[in-house]
């Protein structure tokens, strides 16, 4: 109706913004139906009003400023959010597709990525082969994987060597063995391996 008003009367004064905020758009989004209208609209503007078209004051605020947060790319967006939650002590949690924006425009641009510790704890550990998994045992109560004993224990007895058979003929009470097993306080997360 207002397009039909203009046609015939030009734009009157009550309709005026909403005229300048039309064809500012038009410049500035890429829609060809905002754009035809722009375009049939033009041709009935008075001087005064063609000036105004160069001055963004005329246009309506609002309109201005969703176009200009529209033109901000995606990543940017999520960065100042997480930006303001941070300053407002409010957590602030991203889906996968907006951290994956985040993520790419970040390491574009050369921004720290403010997940990046939190995706590391996320990533999955590399599979342990059989063999690997052969040399270590894992205690429930531990954090982590802890390597077998492998070395030698010795038996409670000691080996009996007939007389003089001790290397550079050292007295047997020097030559003492090493405690047992048994006799030594491990710690809670090594588990002894035995082979029987």
């Amino acid at each position: 109706e207002q397009t039909k008003r203009v046609e015939n009367f030009g734009v009157a004064p009550d309709i005026e913004e909403n005229v300048l905020t039309l064809i500012y758009s038009s410049t500035r989004l890429d829609v060809e139906e905002l754009k035809g209208i722009a375009d049939m609209i033009r041709p009935k503007l008075t001087a005064d009003q063609v000036k105004k078209l160069d001055d963004p004051s005329y246009v309506n605020q609002e309109v201005k400023e969703d176009i200009a947060y529209s033109k901000i790319p995606d990543g940017v967006k999520y960065l100042k959010l997480i930006e303001f939650c941070a300053a407002k002590h409010v957590a602030c949690e991203l889906n996968e597709a907006q951290k994956q924006v985040l993520r790419t425009y970040c390491y574009e641009n050369n921004i720290g990525y403010p997940y990046e510790l939190e995706d590391k704890r996320a990533e999955p550990s590399v599979p342990i082969s059989k063999s690997q998994l052969d040399n270590f045992c894992f205690d429930k109560d531990a954090s982590e994987f802890q390597p077998k004993y492998s070395e030698y224990i010795p038996s409670r007895e000691p080996t009996t060597l007939a007389k003089g058979e001790y290397p550079d003929a050292v007295p047997q009470s020097e030559h003492q063995l090493p405690p047992h097993p048994d006799d030594v306080s491990w710690p809670s997360y090594i588990k002894e391996v035995r082979k029987d």
